[in-house]
């Protein structure tokens, strides 16, 4: 591992809460994106976001669902 993480999350059930937080961030600041770039290629850039967003949020689910 070349970088070491900020805030190492010290179990399973803290990563995919880390994954959560950083998914609605992601969905958040995408829907931003498309909607001041209108028309803009860097809409699709928001969308993008948005979309690994919620990859992001389905990570956290199977982390999650790990412990079960």
């Amino acid at each position: 591992m070349k970088h070491k993480p900020l805030k190492a999350p010290k179990s399973n059930k803290e990563l995919a809460r880390q994954l959560v937080w950083l998914s609605e961030h992601m969905k958040d600041i995408g829907t931003s994106i498309e909607y001041y770039g209108e028309f803009a290629e860097w809409a699709v850039h928001g969308v993008q976001l948005v979309g690994a967003g919620d990859i992001c949020r389905e990570w956290a689910r199977e982390i999650e669902n790990m412990d079960k």
